[in-house]
């Protein structure tokens, strides 16, 4: 490549995070040595401030970063808006290092399988590494402004501390590490789970989404064998096998009874079936267990989380299970 045309390449650039975040560590946090969590400087506010001011033509982003959440006194449970000084507004960046964008991509697909998921709502490419110098190039996610706008934590407070950094980049170090081409299972789990994050009006799709998800992972097309080998059997066989080697147990005490896992799973693919057939979940009789809808998706979210980052780091089972 020429040196004009090696000129013309943005050398870096930085990504709006669209989570509003209470950081408990030091800033900047570095995820990669090409790659950082920190606060725009004044030049880069500038581009930001210029970017969300168009970014929607009735609401101005800027206000979830600007303002916080007040007490209305003698209003009880009434909250109103108030400005914050410029040094507490809640601007958090992923600024990064080089030509191409995905060391920037594979961060916040590795963010989707861990919690706090951060999302992205905009993209900056700059002449100079971590988004230093001019800019060369921009855009702006419409999925990722839609979930600022819904938000999905009401006070816009997602923490991250010591612990949350670490599974960052462990899950950041697992997805850099999958050979994409002999497991591009996993890989293409992170893409759909990243994308159906920044999609919170899923709604009563979400067991669809996910299940999707967890399918391509861990089953197989039963064919013409449907007696023991039903999809419904080998969700209910091999997710609780997965999760019991993968170091984290799941709190199937959310549910309104005490049940076997195996039970729970049937239970939660039965939820998907009816969504996907059109039906009514029946949440007072059949599907009592699970208790509401709110209740189910809220836990296959955080299931799916974990089987995803497992599947990055140990792609090998799930490769090993898929056929069986």
């Amino acid at each position: 490549m020429s040196s004009e045309a090696t000129a013309s390449l943005s050398q870096g650039g930085y990504w709006l995070i669209g989570n509003l975040c209470d950081v408990r560590v030091p800033l900047p946090i570095e995820i990669a040595h090409d790659l950082r969590i920190e606060r725009p400087n004044a030049d880069q506010l500038a581009v930001i401030h210029d970017h969300l001011s168009r970014a929607d033509p009735y609401t101005d982003l800027r206000f979830h970063f600007e303002t916080h959440l007040v007490p209305v006194e003698g209003i009880t449970g009434a909250r109103t808006r108030e400005t914050l000084p410029e040094a507490d507004w809640k601007y958090l960046i992923a600024a990064y290092a080089g030509h191409s964008r995905l060391n920037i991509l594979d961060f916040f697909y590795a963010c989707s399988t861990v919690e706090p998921t951060l999302f992205w709502i905009a993209s900056i490419g700059t002449a100079g590494a971590f988004g230093v110098g001019a800019t060369k190039s921009y855009g702006l996610d419409s999925t990722g402004i839609h979930a600022r706008h819904l938000g999905f934590s009401p006070d816009g407070v997602d923490v991250i501390d010591a612990t949350a950094v670490q599974r960052m980049r462990d899950a950041y170090n697992a997805i850099v590490a999958l050979d994409r081409t002999a497991y591009r299972g996993p890989y293409r789990s992170t893409e759909l789970l990243e994308l159906f994050g920044r999609l919170p009006m899923l709604n009563f799709l979400d067991p669809l989404a996910l299940f999707m998800i967890i399918e391509m992972l861990l089953t197989h097309n039963p064919g013409d064998r449907e007696i023991g080998d039903s999809l419904s059997h080998q969700i209910r066989e091999k997710i609780p096998f997965v999760l019991s080697r993968a170091g984290e147990t799941l709190d199937y005490s959310v549910f309104q009874a005490a049940a076997s896992p195996e039970t729970l799973w049937t239970k939660l693919y039965e939820y998907r079936s009816a969504v996907a057939h059109g039906g009514n979940p029946d949440f007072g009789s059949k599907l009592r267990i699970l208790k509401d809808a709110v209740t189910a998706n809220r836990f296959l979210w955080q299931a799916t989380r974990r089987l995803v980052r497992f599947a990055l780091s140990d792609p090998k089972l799930f490769d090993g299970l898929k056929p069986i």
